[in-house]
């Protein structure tokens, strides 16, 4: 038989713990407004294998402006028998069963788990770039840092039936 595909990876990005079994083709992570010098909630971004042949990653790599720090961490792999439930559902990334993986089989999924932490005041862009035999995947992870505060005007507070009682 001859098979033709072009090795390509489906992308998907996630600002949640939970992913859809075939969610849309995006290489944009938004992790929102983070407050400055905290760290992130954590997004994802998820790489499909839909070729019938297996996909190689052979590496990757996070660049960031001076002044962010991040954590990224490859979750591993999840087998084609994990995501048969999620038809119409989502898969909780906490409780599944990643295996370790460098290779990507036929409908073989890829999780890649990114934290950042910004000491710089301002909209921010980085990279994670993942590099497999047939393609150079570039997803952009945007964010703003803000330095936030919290004004309480005394004059509207009135606490009724509290100890101690005046």
């Amino acid at each position: 038989p001859l098979v033709v595909c072009g090795g390509r990876l489906h992308v998907s990005t996630y600002d949640t713990a939970r992913i859809q079994a075939d969610g849309p083709y995006n290489v944009d992570l938004n992790l929102g407004a983070i407050p400055l010098a905290e760290t992130s909630h954590d997004g994802y971004i998820v790489l499909r294998n839909r070729n019938p042949l297996p996909v190689k990653l052979n590496t990757w790599n996070f660049q960031s402006p001076q002044g962010v720090y991040f954590h990224t961490t490859f979750r591993g792999c999840l087998r084609p028998s994990s995501l048969r439930a999620l038809r119409n559902t989502t898969l909780k990334l906490e409780s599944a069963k990643f295996k370790l993986c460098t290779q990507l089989e036929e409908n073989d999924v890829a999780v890649f788990q990114v934290t950042i932490q910004s000491y710089i005041t301002e909209q921010h862009q980085c990279n994670l770039k993942i590099w497999t035999a047939y393609e150079e995947i570039t997803t952009t992870v945007r964010f703003r840092t803000w330095i936030g505060k919290l004004e309480v005007d005394q004059e509207q507070l009135y606490f009724n039936n509290c100890f101690p009682v005046n």
